[in-house]
């Protein structure tokens, strides 16, 4: 499980990456069969983000439609990323909660048990 510093250090690498939305370069009016160009680009300010074509020798090179599912997942990933960060935050205010109430009704043990899972993200 992820501790509070890690997950500190993915939102910090996510928000000093450039803004999102991200976008695969795709098909479009002038390329109905879709662009083979590999860009990501950051929609907001219209520049290319990253390359996801594979160098190389032809061996190491992954067929087109892997190319075009890393490039899906690379943008995907500015927006997935600070939304994960998001949920497990919520997630652990679930789990404090549910410890809270635990150590109100006299369950200590689990009390410090949920709060030892949530805070140190440790099982």
């Amino acid at each position: 499980m992820l501790t509070p510093a890690q997950l500190e250090e993915i939102e910090a690498r996510a928000n000093a990456a450039t803004p999102g939305p991200w976008k695969r370069c795709s098909a479009n009016e002038a390329r109905p069969e879709g662009c083979s160009c590999g860009l990501v680009w950051s929609i907001p300010i219209d520049i290319p983000i990253i390359d996801v074509r594979m160098r190389g020798d032809d061996m190491a090179h992954p067929p087109q439609q892997e190319e075009h599912a890393n490039g899906l997942f690379v943008a995907a990933a500015r927006a997935d990323v600070p939304a994960l960060v998001a949920e497990v935050r919520r997630l652990r205010r679930v789990v404090e909660s549910y410890a809270a109430h635990a150590y109100e009704s006299g369950w200590a043990n689990t009390a410090a048990e949920l709060r030892r899972l949530a805070n140190r993200g440790e099982p």
